[in-house]
């Protein structure tokens, strides 16, 4: 291969990450990379000049051979060692199936192709250029491995301690994917469904298209790429990062999460689902569709977030449902529903569904807890409370217009709590119940409530008929701990309306 031809192969592997064009360890551990300096034989295979079928390099490294494999050639492994031999398949060249290289460097160039059963050993390099259309089914790579265009199938397999980049429009469309070393995934690269990153992979994603049915069991980092259904982080994986300096990550659906993970942007479209084991998980940034679930301890700084969006799970009936904590300092959401464990709201804005629920502590049907909201800043639109607990921390609380003291006040069904949130916000609930009263000493409640009928919001929802209601509304006075005063307002529901000044 003469020098402009070694150029243009540089040229077009340069834009795989982190490794430019990484040749094989041919002599002394420093890359090889200019075929002046070969100080063994070359070998010229075509149609009339078969592969020679004595030892092609030195396996000593004392000397290297060049083999190119020009158009209508053929490479075939009989009676042949290719131990520090650098192999160049031209246009029009091929190799037999079963190819075995160690300490040596296949480059398919432009309208060149490999065959199948192709193994890349320990310190050898495969380096597939732009232009390649077939590059064979059942790779395995032990060294490095520079895919930058070409269809391969079945099966690719890196090994523990291999490096592989694939850029370009590179096609990995085989049925069983199994990556156990670095992995680098970029551009317009595809690749398959039932593809697996092990316990011992590194992969950074900064682009690609992706199956259905990928698992990531190792380290993974992803500023870019799409990815189809069943999209998972299994509870091996670490050092989990999304960012959007790449263009983004978007994940159709079913993505699930059993690690602490940090989101700091992407686009999540439908049913994300935060799992038992993904405590500590942060979100700063990215689009959540609906249906997102978070079952474990999580901190969220910002994000726009669909509908039903639960905090435990009403329907749950497992015994790894545990109550977490979720603490929200901002953000946008349609509707957060707590269904158990304590959330606290520092901050954010609540706009409400189609059926005005912004923000909802409920209760989980099956295992009969209660989610308790703890409220001190934020921007709530909309409210609905049912069989859960809410706190309210914050000042000038009032109940249709008179400040609560330390005197009982009888209120009416439709009567409107107001306060301003320890953050500043104002908030307004209108209270819909049957009777009850309050004592603003937190000593005494009185509650009678009763059946609503038609009210959605009253006691349990979830059969032909309503039952009353244990839901309770706590206001805690800030910031002077010696004034604290409690407040707590048995009640079947409510719906709140924000106000600002």
């Amino acid at each position: 291969m003469n020098k402009s031809t070694k150029s243009l192969l540089l040229a077009a592997l340069v834009a795989l990450a982190p490794a430019a064009y990484a040749q094989a360890q041919l002599t002394d551990g420093v890359p090889e990379t200019n075929p002046a300096l070969i100080t063994g034989s070359t070998f010229n295979v075509d149609a009339n000049n078969p592969v020679p079928t004595t030892f092609m390099g030195d396996t000593t490294g004392a000397t290297i051979s060049q083999v190119n494999v020009l158009d209508g050639g053929v490479l075939s492994s009989t009676n042949n060692n290719f131990d520090f031999t650098e192999i160049n398949i031209n246009s029009g060249g091929d190799t037999e199936n079963s190819i075995n290289i160690q300490n040596a460097e296949l480059n398919v160039l432009p309208g060149g192709s490999i065959g199948s059963l192709i193994t890349v050993g320990t310190n050898s390099t495969l380096n597939v250029g732009s232009g390649v259309t077939d590059i064979g089914n059942n790779i395995t790579v032990a060294g490095t491995a520079n895919i930058n265009s070409g269809t391969h199938s079945i099966a690719f397999e890196s090994l523990q301690g291999s490096t592989v980049n694939i850029g370009g429009t590179a096609d990995i469309d085989g049925s069983s994917n199994d990556f156990a070393g670095v992995v680098n995934i970029s551009g317009d690269a595809q690749i398959s469904g039932g593809t697996d990153f092990t316990t011992t992979s590194n992969a950074t994603v900064s682009g690609g298209t992706f199956g259905s049915n990928i698992d990531f069991d190792g380290g993974a980092s992803f500023t870019g790429g799409t990815f189809g259904s069943n999209f998972n982080i299994n509870s091996t994986a670490t050092g989990v990062v999304f960012d959007d300096t790449d263009g983004g990550v978007t994940i159709a659906s079913g993505a699930e999460f059993f690690v602490p993970v940090t989101i700091n942007g992407g686009n999540f479209t439908a049913s994300a689902d935060f799992e038992v084991g993904s405590t500590g998980s942060v979100i700063n940034g990215g689009t959540f569709g609906n249906n997102t679930d978070f079952l474990d301890g999580i901190t969220i700084n910002d994000g726009t977030f669909g509908t039903n969006q639960d905090v435990g799970n009403a329907f749950d009936t497992s015994s790894s449902n545990v109550n977490p904590d979720v603490t929200v300092n901002g953000g946008t959401f349609l509707e957060l529903d707590v269904d158990s464990g304590i959330t606290t709201i520092n901050g954010g804005t609540f706009i409400g569904g189609s059926a005005g629920t912004a923000l909802a502590a409920n209760n989980n049907i099956s295992q009969v807890t209660e989610g308790t909201i703890n409220l001190s800043g934020g921007d709530v639109q909309g409210f609905v409370e049912a069989l859960g607990t809410l706190n309210i921390f914050g000042t000038n609380f009032a109940i249709d217009g008179a400040f609560i003291s330390g005197e009982s006040i009888d209120v009416d069904e439709g009567s409107v709590l107001t306060g301003i949130l320890e953050d500043g916000n104002e908030i307004s609930l209108e209270l819909n119940l049957a009777e009850f009263s309050v004592d603003a000493d937190g000593e005494t409640t009185i509650f009678a409530a009763l059946n609503q009928g038609t009210d959605l919001f009253g006691g349990e929802r979830f059969g032909s008929t309503l039952t009353a209601g244990g839901t309770s509304i706590n206001i805690i006075a800030v910031p002077e701990p010696s004034s604290l005063s409690l407040l707590a307002l048995g009640a079947l529901g409510l719906i709140s309306r924000r106000r600002r000044s």
